[in-house]
């Protein structure tokens, strides 16, 4: 699989937060201190691209219209995408856990996915990143399919709209009354703002079908068109036919760029036949017969974009960082956790702390061994937040304890993309069970005046990240600074 192409890497915003122990460590044991070295001056914000590999996948194999056998899974994690819209999307009992299981698989162990209801080959979106909202709209031509939606937090501030398509195979003129329902969907829902892809199975006899004229009312539909290693743009089985498409709207249609798999670069996206892909290492675990296996009728279609990730605000005027490289700049701070990582998708400047995991039983996760430095008359620390925690148990909290004895929580589920979130500490109670979803950089601001230190020395305390049995993270921080 991929593992080269520049990707949001895993699993360090954690990290970030422990920083603000020693902070409050020092805040209380000398109020009035000043701080050594040089106080900061905003950051300039800076522009960024993240990739996104976008895939229509109508590949399921076999005599059930499932992807029970495994040549479409092999498929898929071999082109290691991040939104896949998915046709005939059967596995094995259907049931909520199977279903993830798939999903989890295509997305290297931590997938979400939606599938429409009560369908015999149901449409769906397979994502790397949160869902947000999702949703089916009737296509009036057919009974045993709809057209399914997913609203996904990929990163930046604009979120993607992905349609997973299956139009009919009887006549060109059912395909475009398909067409000019979907054209009506979108425009009542889709904000003109966000992105748009529509992907899967279009069963098309030829790339100037009136389907195609008709949906360019709201997607690009022209060439140049994707190709396999064989320069070949025709999908179906035999090659003979454009059946399947990636079709990107203009907003983003503007941040296409080439498909990179191993040693091979395909210019204007990628037709998928492991057939006569070479070297077929690139595309492992994918097995050179995947393509042929029976009733594989398509190959799946690859585009990729580089889209902007845009920091929002730089740090107030004067504003001091609150331990050593807390603005995670060249390399960011010593000492990151197990799993911790610098991510190059950053609120201001190259760097942000990234924590991505599947939590599977409650984990408290320190910060940073980094020195802490004084607050001077600093009564508040603030930092900048993105990402989601979702599961059965989401809570998001930040603790200030001393060895085994919690004192004082910060909780951040009630966090709201783009609205500052001000905090004060208070003294445990239940873990809030609200999902976090914060497509952009929000900043979170920290009382510390209020903190309960029970007696105790301030050096006795830490800040960590409290995450619970049950939940999945996917989260950043960044620019972590007194104020």
């Amino acid at each position: 699989m991929i593992k080269t192409r520049s990707r949001l890497v895993a699993a360090a915003a954690v990290s970030a937060l422990l920083s603000i122990a020693a902070a409050f460590l020092a805040s209380c044991q000398n109020p009035m201190a000043t701080l050594p070295g040089d106080t900061f001056a905003p950051a300039a914000s800076r522009a960024a691209t993240e990739r996104i590999r976008l895939v229509a996948a109508n590949i399921s194999s076999g005599n059930y219209q499932n992807y029970d056998l495994g040549h479409g899974l092999r498929i898929l994690q071999g082109v290691d995408p991040d939104v896949v819209m998915i046709q005939e999307f059967n596995y094995l009992s259907n049931s909520a856990a199977d279903l993830e299981a798939f999903a989890d698989a295509v997305m290297e162990g931590d997938g979400h996915y939606w599938r429409e209801a009560g369908a015999q080959i149901p449409n769906g979106v397979i994502s790397r990143y949160p869902i947000l909202e999702q949703g089916e709209w009737d296509d009036g031509s057919v009974s045993n399919r709809d057209f399914a939606w997913a609203r996904i937090d990929i990163p930046g501030d604009r979120d993607l709209w992905a349609v997973s398509v299956h139009l009919l195979t009887s006549s060109a003129a059912v395909r475009n009354t398909e067409a000019a329902q979907l054209v009506s969907y979108v425009k009542g829902k889709v904000p003109a703002g966000d992105y748009l892809v529509i992907g899967g199975d279009f069963n098309s006899g030829t790339k100037t079908e009136a389907c195609y004229t008709t949906l360019s009312q709201i997607v690009g539909v022209g060439s140049p068109y994707p190709s396999c290693t064989a320069g070949d743009t025709d999908t179906n089985a035999g090659r003979t036919k454009p059946y399947d498409a990636v079709l990107a709207d203009a907003d983003l249609g503007a941040f296409a760029t080439a498909v990179a798999l191993g040693s091979r670069t395909f210019a204007n996206g990628l037709v998928v036949d492991t057939r006569t892909f070479s070297p077929l290492a690139d595309l492992y675990p994918a097995l050179a017969s995947d393509s042929g296996a029976t009733n594989m009728q398509h190959m799946a279609v690859v585009r990729d974009f580089l889209v902007p990730v845009t920091g929002t605000e730089p740090p107030p005027a004067g504003a001091a960082l609150a331990f050593e490289k807390s603005d995670m700049e060249a390399g960011g701070p010593a000492g990151l956790p197990a799993g911790g990582v610098i991510s190059s998708v950053a609120h201001t400047g190259s760097g942000s702390f990234r924590y991505q995991k599947t939590v599977s039983s409650s984990l408290t996760v320190p910060m940073t061994s980094s020195r802490f430095l004084p607050p001077g008359t600093a009564t508040k620390l603030s930092f900048w937040f993105k990402g989601s925690a979702s599961g059965s148990a989401p809570g998001l909290r930040i603790q200030v304890a001393a060895g085994g004895t919690v004192v004082n929580y910060y909780d951040l589920n009630a966090i709201v993309s783009g609205t500052e979130l001000r905090l004060s500490p208070t003294a445990g109670g239940t873990y809030p069970t609200a999902p976090i979803s914060v497509g952009q950089w929000t900043k979170v601001v920290l009382d510390l005046t209020g903190v309960n230190w029970g007696g105790r020395s301030p050096t006795d305390y830490s800040f960590t990240f409290r995450v619970r049995s049950g939940s999945v993270h996917d989260w950043y921080i960044d620019d972590i600074r007194y104020e």
